[in-house]
């Protein structure tokens, strides 16, 4: 019987350590690829938090989420700069040590490094999404995205620190520098999937051409600019949003002054946004009062839309304390909620997700959805 079995025996001891080794290589140059992989996907993700955090790019708030309230909570920021910066860093160093891995005569010493800012990495990341998810009552899909990541990370490194050193590889990191040149050009082509623009929003503009101008522009909305221009703006805002801090401030100062065209805001407050709901109500009491757009201004750049400090904004611009308390009942419902609903409830009407959404209604056109930089473009033009 033994005749018929194979002896390892009978194979030449050097062929089957080649074996191994061959074996053993490709193993770690398919692990060490993934952890390439893995640091750009999170280098990715960490510049997409940065530029929302600290660039102040336009990015939509999706009006299901809740990254605004994890992005504006006190420890989204350590020595002054956004958490996000120092995970793009921590993915650039990820992405140079598996580089260094491939020539390099010290791996081990090198993966040790990679697995020990990985793990304080996922520590902190644990720690800030239980400080969301338990005190904030808020996550962000973003930064749920980065953990998940650095997890897959660690476990990568977890493995290639686990298998025996290779022989030093040669040449290499042209493979590694192809793959890099391969993920940029996808996340290039496929980047108006990752970043959300009004434009994308599935906005119903039959139903806005049908509507009424009553129906649009309600008497109680605050207007910017000649109420008797035929070329308007329309603005769903957000004052918990960050896109709308930028963009509310730009628009005012470019239309202010203008007789041909002009601009209306309505209320698209995120139910997921704590407090967001409630400035809005407050600030459409100051637009009965008058001082919607200075008191709009001063609560956008102050970056605070919670009470006390909307309190405080309020009472500066003359709002009694008892309009403010009979304005935020309950029950019944104040004429300020009553306008708030009002707004959101035509905003999900036409289609809206997300804020800022701005349309556009000209003479003789159809009304059509324009980002923030389209909207001052046409004012410009007029």
């Amino acid at each position: 019987m033994t005749r018929f079995w194979p002896s390892f025996q009978s194979v030449p001891i050097a062929r089957v350590d080649m074996v191994r080794t061959i074996l053993r290589l490709r193993n770690w140059h398919l692990v060490n690829y993934l952890s390439i992989l893995l640091s750009l996907i999170g280098l990715f993700v960490a510049g997409l938090l940065v530029a929302r955090d600290w660039l102040s790019v336009d990015l939509s708030c999706y009006a299901e989420s809740s990254c605004n309230i994890v992005s504006n909570s006190p420890v989204s920021r350590v020595l002054g700069l956004p958490i996000s910066v120092y995970g793009l860093l921590l993915c650039l160093v990820l992405l140079i040590l598996g580089l260094m891995r491939f020539g390099s005569t010290d791996i081990i010493r090198n993966t040790r490094i990679a697995y020990g800012l990985l793990a304080l990495g996922v520590f902190i990341s644990l720690l800030l999404t239980g400080y969301s998810a338990f005190y904030l009552h808020a996550l962000c899909s973003w930064c749920i995205t980065f953990l998940i990541v650095l997890l897959i990370n660690l476990s990568i490194h977890s493995r290639l620190y686990s298998l025996e050193t290779p022989p030093v590889p040669r040449g290499s990191i042209l493979g590694a520098l192809a793959l890099i040149l391969a993920v940029t050009g996808v996340i290039t082509l496929t980047w108006p999937l990752w970043i959300h623009d009004t434009s994308y929003v599935r906005f119903n503009s039959q139903l806005a051409n049908s509507l009424s101008k009553d129906e649009l522009f309600p008497i109680w909305s605050p207007v910017c600019g000649e109420p008797s221009a035929k070329r308007r703006l329309l603005m769903f805002g957000d004052f918990s949003c960050i896109a709308c801090a930028e963009s509310f401030p730009t628009l005012f100062n470019a239309i202010k002054g203008r007789n041909d065209i002009n601009l209306t805001y309505r209320h698209f407050p995120n139910p997921e946004h704590s407090g967001s709901l409630t400035a809005a109500i407050v600030l459409q009491l100051a637009a009965r009062e008058g001082c919607f757009w200075k008191m709009g201004l001063e609560v956008f750049e102050s970056g605070d839309f919670r009470r006390p400090r909307l309190d405080e904004i309020a009472l500066r611009f003359g709002l009694s304390k008892h309009s403010l308390e009979v304005a935020l009942m309950k029950m019944p419902k104040s004429q300020s909620q009553t306008m708030v609903d009002a707004d959101r409830s035509m905003a999900l009407r036409l289609g809206l997700r997300a804020t800022p959404s701005i349309i556009l209604f000209e003479p003789n056109h159809v009304p059509r959805l324009i980002s923030s930089r389209e909207a001052v473009e046409v004012i410009s033009r007029t």
